[in-house]
């Protein structure tokens, strides 16, 4: 199977600076783990696709979402983001992570003909609600009325995600002894937006390429999950983030018009500007049945 390479996005991609490519490979959903084939399908950059964080965040809330996510934007990055280049451990492992890795290497070994890389489903959907949260955490500390504002935040500041494995080393645990109830709302989701991004950037590096007679400098991860992340960070620190008119979901906008959800990758629309149509116009053909009855009953004659 020929590999399609996006050549274009690529080079757009790296003359930004920005090192990261992904593949995409087919994928299989077996009980809690998705299965990868070796072949890659195609070849893009992560962080020319700013819809990136919204279709993942919809795994948090509709896990139907999770198999189209990787089929169309492949894996997150377990294996990169748990090991070194040797097969070592990149960091010391928590116990969560140690469990997870054992099921892991037995399942391969039961299951893992013809796939080369498989990922626990429950750290995918861990991740999805951190990044669904970090967004609308985002959208809530840059609204522009403090009442509004700092209402929000004391509501997300309550449904904080949960991190799994590695990547689960947060201080929230250090800000709930400071007294949640004392610190302002704002400041603790802007103290935990710190610290989730932080945690699940630590593999970003620069990097130095030498091409054609120079050298360059480029910034990248390892995995498709620290793309998503350092899209997000982007957003939070200088870039737009919208809320949705009609689901209510916070996105990065790619133009300060943008009112709905992106699209989903083929379709031109936006699945939410759609609904939000065919629901405004059953609602006027409904209002212009009523008014064709309620005239009907004043005409007729008695």
């Amino acid at each position: 199977m020929a590999t399609r390479w996006e050549h274009e996005e690529l080079q757009s991609s790296r003359d930004r600076g920005a090192w990261d490519r992904w593949g995409v490979q087919d994928a299989e959903l077996r009980g809690d783990w998705l299965f990868f084939a070796f072949d890659q399908r195609r070849i893009y950059a992560p962080l020319e696709h700013k819809e990136l964080p919204h279709h993942f965040a919809r795994i948090a809330t509709n896990p139907d979402a999770l198999l189209p996510f990787v089929q169309q934007y492949g894996r997150l990055g377990w294996h990169h983001l748990i090991t070194d280049e040797s097969g070592n451990w990149r960091r010391r492992p928590d116990p969560w992570l140690r469990t997870k890795s054992r099921a892991h290497q037995r399942f391969m070994r039961q299951h893992g003909e013809g796939a080369v890389y498989a990922e626990p489903v429950d750290w995918i959907q861990a991740h999805a609600q951190t990044i669904h949260w970090c967004l609308a955490a985002g959208h809530a500390v840059r609204i522009a009325d403090a009442r509004s504002s700092t209402a929000r935040c004391a509501e997300l500041s309550q449904a904080l995600p949960t991190p799994m494995g590695f990547k689960g080393t947060v201080r929230s645990g250090l800000l709930r002894q400071q007294g949640i109830d004392k610190m302002p709302p704002r400041h603790f989701v802007g103290g935990m937006i710190e610290d989730y991004l932080w945690i699940n950037m630590f593999g970003i590096r620069r990097r130095v390429l030498y091409e054609n007679g120079r050298f360059r400098s480029v910034w990248g991860g390892d995995s498709l999950l620290e793309s998503i992340y350092t899209l997000v960070a982007d957003a939070v620190t200088g870039g737009r983030l919208g809320q949705c008119r009609a689901c209510g979901a916070v996105f990065l906008q790619t133009d300060e018009r943008q009112q709905f959800c992106p699209p989903r990758e083929g379709f031109e629309k936006s699945a939410c500007m759609n609904r939000l149509r065919v629901a405004r116009y059953r609602r006027r053909i409904k209002r212009e049945q009523r008014q064709e009855q309620r005239h009907g009953k004043t005409t007729r004659p008695r």
